[in-house]
Order: C-alpha cells, then sequence, then structure tokens
C-alpha cells in the first residue's frame, strides 16, 4: 500500500477513493511524482456514457500504472532474457542456447478429439500418451488405457473412435519404433489442415521463471511488488454518503471483491466470505454510506458466510426489501453433475440450482 502525502484519500485493496475535489489533482500529481501513468477512464469509454453517468453511478474516474519490468530467467544459464516466445515449443535461450520449454515431452498425454462438422459442447475423447511434438505432427504411443474415466474414451471406444477416422492419423517409424502420427499445430483453429483439437496436455518441460525486477529487486511472476502496479481511482465525493437501497449491498460487495449474484458461487454452504472481505466492506460502509459503522460491527458476526446467504444477510442489513441478483448459473449445473458422478450428496439446493442453470444465456 502507498502511503500518500494527499489528505482525504481512502484506500480500499488497489482502489483509491478521493473524497473530496480539491484532493484529485494533488493525489494525481503525487501518483505521476513516484512514476504512475495516469488514464483518464471516462475518455477511454467506448460504450457511449456520459461523465455525468459516471459521476453518479460511481464508475471509477481514473486509472494508474506502474511499469514493472518483467525477465524470463534462463533455468540453465540464470540469466536474465526476452520473455517473447519463452514458452513456446522448444524454444531457445538467448544468451546459452538452452531449451526454455517443451510444450510436449515423452510421457506427457494429450486429451483431443477430431475436428468434426457439428461440434457438440459436451463430448467424449481420447486420451493418448505422447511420444514428441515436432510443432507439426503429434507422435502417440498406440496404446490405450483400458478404463475411461468422465468424457474420456475407455479402450475400446477409444479404438473404434480411432477406426473412424483413419484418415486422420497414420502408423510411422521413428527411434525404431512404432507411433501414431497425427497432423497437429498449436493454434489449430487458423490451420486449415487441422484435424484435432486440443482440449488438454499434461506434463510439459520447463527451463525457465518469469520474474520482476522493482528497485534492485527480484520478484516471482505471481508476488507483490512493495506498490500497487494498477491503481483505479473514484471521485467518491459525486455519489457519498450513499443511503440505504434496495441495490446498495451490490456497491459493498464490489468495493470488497466480491460478486453480488447469488447464482454465480457454490451452492453446497462452503465459505466464500473471509475475514479480508468484511474488513474491506467495513471501511466502504463507514467512509462511504449513511449507514453507522457500529450497526455494521454490531451485525456482522450473524452474517452467513457462504455465498448466497452471506449476500442474503449482507442485503438485509442495507435494506428490508433489496434486490438480490439471482441468476442461473450453468456453472451450478457441471458442479452437480460432477459430484454426481464422484457419487457425493448434493443438497436440494444444489440440484434446484443445477436444474436452474441450463437456463442460463451462456448455455
Amino acid at each position: 500500500m502507498l502511503n500518500l502525502k494527499t489528505p482525504d484519500v481512502t484506500w480500499i485493496m488497489d482502489s483509491l477513493y478521493v473524497e473530496k475535489q480539491e484532493s484529485l489533482q494533488p493525489v494525481l500529481e503525487e501518483l505521476k511524482s513516484l512514476n504512475y501513468t495516469i488514464k483518464d477512464a471516462f475518455k477511454e469509454d467506448k460504450k457511449g456514457r456520459s461523465r455525468n453517468e459516471y459521476e453518479k453511478n460511481g464508475y471509477y474516474l481514473w486509472y494508474a500504472s506502474l511499469d514493472v519490468p518483467r525477465y524470463g530467467k534462463c533455468g540453465t544459464c540464470q540469466e536474465y532474457i526476452s520473455t517473447g516466445g519463452i514458452r513456446t515449443h522448444n524454444h531457445t535461450c538467448e544468451k546459452c542456447g538452452a531449451i526454455t520449454y517443451k510444450e510436449v515431452i515423452d510421457g506427457s498425454y494429450a486429451r483431443f478429439e477430431f475436428v468434426e462438422e457439428n461440434d457438440a459442447m459436451f463430448t467424449y475423447k481420447l486420451q493418448m500418451k505422447a511420444y514428441l511434438w515436432d510443432s507439426e505432427n503429434l507422435y502417440l504411443y498406440p496404446e490405450l488405457d483400458k478404463e475411461g474415466r468422465f468424457l474420456v474414451y475407455n479402450q475400446k471406444d477409444g479404438e473404434d473412435y480411432l477406426s473412424k477416422h483413419s484418415d486422420k492419423w497414420s502408423y510411422t517409424e521413428l527411434d525404431g519404433k512404432t507411433w501414431i502420427k497425427i497432423h497437429y499445430k498449436r493454434d489449430w483453429e487458423r490451420d486449415p489442415e487441422a484435424v484435432i483439437s486440443m482440449s488438454e496436455i499434461t506434463s510439459h518441460y520447463c527451463n525457465h521463471s518469469i520474474v520482476k525486477l522493482w528497485d534492485g529487486k527480484e520478484y516471482g511472476e505471481w508476488d507483490k511488488v512493495p506498490v500497487p502496479e494498477s491503481i483505479i481511482i473514484y471521485e467518491a465525493w459525486h455519489f457519498t454518503p450513499l443511503p440505504r437501497s434496495a441495490k446498495l449491498h451490490e456497491r459493498i460487495l464490489s468495493a470488497a471483491g466480491m460478486i453480488s449474484d447469488q447464482g454465480w458461487y457454490h451452492q453446497d454452504g462452503r465459505r466464500e466470505f473471509l475475514p479480508v472481505h468484511f474488513e474491506r466492506m467495513r471501511i466502504f460502509v463507514d467512509r462511504f454510506t449513511e449507514i453507522p459503522v457500529q450497526e455494521w460491527d454490531k451485525t456482522v458476526r450473524r452474517f452467513r458466510v457462504d455465498g448466497p446467504g452471506g449476500i442474503a444477510d449482507i442485503a438485509r442489513f442495507c435494506y428490508s426489501k433489496p434486490d438480490i441478483a439471482n441468476k442461473p448459473n450453468i456453472g451450478n449445473t457441471l458442479s452437480a453433475l460432477g459430484k454426481e458422478l464422484e457419487g457425493k450428496h448434493l443438497t436440494e439446493k444444489e440440484i434446484y440450482e443445477a436444474k436452474r442453470g441450463l437456463e442460463d444465456d451462456a448455455w
């Protein structure tokens, strides 16, 4: 977190709420002095919304970004190299020539299906052990596993599937052994000669890392540097203090980094809300709503921590008759299907939401 000198600003995660108009330009200048690049988010808007809509509805109006240099680090020579293409098959280090990555190695498993004219959303696939990939053709062990699994062919059905598409592959000799050879390029959708659609390849060879360098120190690819790499900035004086309303909970949840749609979450009662989420929401309630924070402190202990339950409790805390989103979600259908196949118990709520998930527009 940055300790800014400008007064009347509040941090929630990596969002900065400027509470008074006179503090806006000083805080922007202060961020520029710390090497942040500032963009006017309203000028970047592509949907034709007005600035007044931005102000009143609480969209962020400024975006600050910090350019943190990223490099590849060769696992052989330990030198910093370009990240360009570092995770492509057979890429080599520009310093020592060592291979930095192989998509397929001997023993990788490839899960794929042959390209059909009418692809269905859920289809059975082949899973075969790979020998190598020369970026044009995939060489596979000719044997299939006897047992299948969810949406993966067993040996008999897999052999039938291979036979059905015998015009799309061939046997070939390589290194003294016989392999199944199939034409395969990474960007199969742009390859007019593509015969398979790859779903997954497991077991890669990785001989590099991605690192960030900041203030003379090295950080991992997903590590955070001591300051935010991006900041969204709100002109909070336009919309605060927010009164109780049917949708106030949506603003509070969003500020805490949570989705306000009950259907988006798992329906089995598992924990979704952590203490940090309630801490973020408390800051927003205290600084930007008309609700006394003492009421929040008194009530928060009784809030449920699962997604649907937590949203309902927070919404009713904000307003007696809240408008709570609960859209059908295909994810609930897939989750229930997976648990059913594993022989796990489904609650009535899970079954109901699984059926409702079929109404999802994404289906």
